[in-house]
């Protein structure tokens, strides 16, 4: 089974979150990539307070972008939207040769303008919105509405996120949910996006095993983001505006 793993790329102390891009890192990407898993963006600091009134922004390099966490004031200074989608985005082309064109935010967090700011970075892909029984889990073309009730649609696709690994623990008792959604969304032709954290701790991959054992009835395809992505995206669901 093949999974897509988005990564944050933090290369200095942001005062939020030590470097965690260095050669270890990258080493880890790259076993990643050698066992055909997916490479994804997870942002460049992944801020706790990513939302609301931060900047778009023009321009950022990996030179110029520099932002920093205050604990004293529970703000960070120098971020934008470019920056933590578009940095991250380049320093991951630039180091292993492949498009990066899936995003997930940290924290699942989306300022104002964030679809316009995956469409700048060049992105194809975002899996940062929460899928439930409202918003349902089928994916959708990212779209903005003003005040005057003006629409903007973006060429970017939202697949939602909507299992994910809160509340895992040796019991295992969180693939309960797990199995109940999976099999509605299945009964549904509906995909089922399921994040789980990767950390030392067995109980990520414990919950997986346990999960695939019991849903071995069913008629399913598993695999990553990007190898559903084209399928999904060729089959018709966009309009032939989709560049």
């Amino acid at each position: 089974v093949h999974a897509t793993y988005f990564f944050t790329t933090t290369a200095f102390d942001t005062g939020w979150i030590r470097q965690l891009y260095d050669t270890t890192s990258r080493g880890i990407i790259q076993q990643a990539l050698d066992a055909g898993h997916h490479l994804g963006s997870h942002s460049f600091s992944h801020f706790p307070d990513f939302y609301w009134s931060i900047p778009l922004g023009e321009s950022a390099t990996a030179e110029s972008y520099f932002p920093q966490y205050s604990w004293y004031v529970d703000e960070t200074f120098g971020v934008s939207i470019v920056g933590e989608l578009g940095v991250s985005r380049w320093l991951l082309e630039q180091d292993f040769g492949i498009p990066v064109d899936s995003f997930r935010s940290g924290y699942l967090l989306r300022p104002f303008d964030f679809e316009q700011g995956l469409t700048l970075t060049g992105y194809r892909r975002d899996t940062s919105f929460a899928g439930g029984p409202a918003r349902g889990a089928f994916p959708f073309r990212l779209w903005d509405d003003d005040e005057l009730g003006n629409v903007t649609t973006f060429p970017v696709l939202e697949y939602p996120m909507t299992l994910d690994d809160t509340g895992l623990d040796q019991t295992l008792t969180v693939v309960d949910a797990w199995e109940e959604v999976l099999r509605a969304n299945y009964a549904n032709n509906a995909p089922t996006v399921l994040l789980v954290h990767p950390t030392p701790d067995l109980e990520g991959v414990d919950a997986i095993h346990e999960l695939l054992s019991r849903i071995g009835d069913l008629d399913l395809w598993i695999g990553d983001l990007g190898t559903f992505g084209e399928h999904w995206e060729a089959q018709g669901t966009t309009c032939s505006r989709w560049p």
